[in-house]
């Protein structure tokens, strides 16, 4: 399990909403070889997020594809994304990856090595954007 979550100030309007995901194998004597990657348009969602002020979207698939010619599936991962004002982060802040604070929700540390990677098994990745209004 990777649980690792991400923490992005969002300044609107934002003229590019979008979030590049991308996997590696890492290598420690050679280069890091890429698995595969995805980039996550935000649009409707900062279209909805004008209406409601907030955004909170539960674990969602996401799959990865290959960066090679035939841009086949690589894997997927599981992402929650947040998205709230400024205000709402510093009354109640979350810290990076598995740091402390650790809630909302609450990402419990990998207990094993690099060797928990495969394409066939899910993994959470949790971002907060914080708005800036």
């Amino acid at each position: 399990m990777f649980n690792y979550r991400l923490v992005f100030p969002l300044t609107l309007p934002c003229s590019f909403p979008r979030l590049k995901i991308a996997a590696f194998d890492y290598a420690a004597f050679i280069s890091d070889e890429a698995i595969g990657s995805t980039t996550i348009d935000f649009s409707e969602w900062l279209a909805t997020l004008t209406k409601q002020g907030k955004i909170d979207k539960k674990a969602t698939k996401i799959f990865l594809r290959d960066n090679t010619a035939s841009n086949s599936q690589a894997g997927e991962v599981l992402i929650s994304v947040k998205i709230l004002p400024k205000s709402e982060a510093d009354a109640s802040p979350v810290g990076e990856g598995q740091d402390e604070p650790n809630r909302d929700p609450y990402l419990e540390k990998p207990k094993n090595g690099r060797g928990w990677v495969t394409s066939s098994k899910a993994q959470l990745l949790t971002s907060i954007f914080i708005l800036d209004f």
